[in-house]
């Protein structure tokens, strides 16, 4: 075979491995099965790694409308309901329905009082500075105790005693004074019938105890019972409105006595050591739902005008 045809056999032969292997599909193609089964998947995720690359690297779009014409900011207004319910009383509403239900009219606004002046330095007088806070000077008589009944206060006892006291072991041998009661004070607004609703007590007291529940604190209840330290023993006969009680310690003796109008009622706890040496005694007085007249000698109280002081 001469070189020309032999060169144009291999060309023929070239054209047509060429022809055939255009016309041979991917699945007929040994390596081209593996192709068609990946490259699918791996385009995919390819095309979702970009994406959610191009998500991360933006930036939110922020597009604000802008108003055409000039506008205000309206609130919704809340319609308040025309009623809420009942108010719930304080302790002043609650005194006043107690005395409205009672059938007592209503009480003035009362302005508040300034605090008690101090007795006078060097005379003998009621010591309303240092009294129960429920017990109020009279203006109109410095003897006078009237204490604040109102409310539960009408269940309490309120004590008050001079502003002075005696020393005992180094006084005058022989010490009185008087009190009485002038007048009971209404007791209408309780809600309940009190046992004994009036009780005055008049006696001595130290200068650390001021209490007739108290030790060294001795004295005459209108109840008809002389008491010391709570300890409450019958003690002749009671006294009421407008009876005077005397009352004297015997510093050389050192007994108390007592009397009724002019009647002697006896000693108080005879034998028994009142006081000691160096102690400050006062005169006391507790009252509950009682106004109170005192005598201590530095001149006579008028009760209405009437000398009653004997």
């Amino acid at each position: 075979m001469s070189e020309a045809s032999e060169d144009d056999h291999n060309q023929r032969k070239k054209r047509k491995l060429n022809n055939s292997s255009e016309n041979i599909s991917p699945h007929e193609h040994p390596d081209s099965q593996l192709v068609s089964h990946q490259s699918p998947s791996v385009s995919l995720l390819q095309r979702a790694s970009s994406l959610f690359e191009n998500i991360s690297k933006a930036e939110p779009l922020i597009i604000q409308e802008e108003l055409e014409e000039d506008y205000a900011h309206v609130k919704n207004e809340v319609v308040s309901p025309e009623f809420y319910g009942e108010p719930v009383p304080d302790d002043e509403d609650n005194d006043n329905l107690f005395e409205l239900h009672a059938g007592f009219p209503k009480r003035k606004t009362e302005v508040p009082k300034d605090d008690e002046i101090p007795a006078v330095e060097g005379k003998l007088e009621l010591d309303f500075y240092n009294a129960d806070l429920n017990i109020k000077p009279n203006k109109a008589n410095k003897w006078s105790v009237i204490p604040d009944n109102s409310a539960g206060f009408a269940l309490m006892m309120s004590e008050i005693r001079t502003n002075y006291g005696v020393v005992v072991g180094r006084a005058t041998s022989r010490i009185a004074f008087q009190g009485c009661i002038k007048s009971y004070l209404p007791i209408k607004h309780l809600p309940f019938e009190e046992m004994n609703p009036y009780i005055c007590q008049i006696g001595w007291s130290t200068m650390k105890y001021s209490n007739g529940d108290q030790v060294k604190v001795y004295g005459y209840c209108s109840t008809g019972k002389k008491f010391v330290g709570g300890d409450f023993q019958a003690f002749g006969e009671g006294f009421g409105l407008n009876d005077v009680i005397t009352t004297i310690l015997d510093m050389e003796q050192m007994e108390i006595v007592y009397y009724k109008n002019e009647k002697c009622l006896g000693k108080l706890f005879p034998g028994k050591e009142l006081f000691e040496v160096g102690d400050v005694v006062f005169p006391y007085f507790s009252t509950k739902n009682c106004e109170l007249l005192a005598n201590l000698g530095v001149e006579e109280p008028k009760n209405d005008g009437e000398n009653i002081w004997k």
